[in-house]
């Protein structure tokens, strides 16, 4: 009998189907397994998450964003609650990225929270494959103000407080690695 975790691999792995990303080298890779699987492996392999539905929340969470899985698919398969909280990690097209982080970090349930947390960092672990420097500062100054400024206003309860804590400075690291890579300093980035 599969399990919720193998279920939400096959679903996202179904709808992610044919999508890419830009992987190392600059060449185009499966989105499925260069980010998808990734953030499942951060969180369940790095941060050692056991947490059913959290695992099943990170294998979906870009599926109401970019596939054309509904919320009410994902609630039919796998529950209200997940649903909700997937339905949390989506941005909506043409939404404002401010105005998204700050509702996920308003509404969203503590495993919301962490998923996205997991997947900022592998985004961020991946981001100096994208050739266009303009973004990528983009993208740091979004991860401290909008990500990291809204984590610290947010009280969450154990065990997620230790994850989050754990995939902080992870994503803290990441932000001065990629500065540095840039020759970026804290000042030049808020530009």
């Amino acid at each position: 009998m599969e399990t919720e975790i193998e279920k939400a691999m096959r679903v996202a792995m179904q709808y992610h189907q044919g999508q890419t990303r830009i992987g190392e080298g600059g060449r185009r890779v499966p989105y499925y397994e260069e980010h998808v699987k990734k953030v499942y492996e951060i969180l369940e392999q790095e941060v050692g998450i056991r947490d059913t539905p959290l695992l099943v929340m990170a294998l979906l969470h870009d599926t109401l964003e970019d596939t054309r899985l509904t919320r009410a698919q994902i609630a039919e398969s796998f529950g209200d609650e997940i649903a909700r909280q997937v339905d949390f990690l989506t941005r909506r097209k043409g939404q404002p990225f401010e105005e998204y982080t700050n509702r996920l970090f308003r509404e969203g349930d503590d495993r919301a929270i962490v998923v996205k947390l997991a997947d900022r960092l592998h985004n961020l672990r991946t981001i100096l494959w994208v050739r266009d420097q303009r973004w990528i500062v983009k993208k740091l100054r979004q991860t401290q103000r909008d990500i990291l400024g809204n984590l610290s206003e947010r009280n969450l309860k154990e065990p997620y407080r230790s994850a989050a804590r754990y995939l902080e400075g992870r994503i803290r690291e990441r932000v001065c690695q990629v500065q540095n890579s840039l020759c970026l300093s804290g000042e030049e980035e808020e530009e």
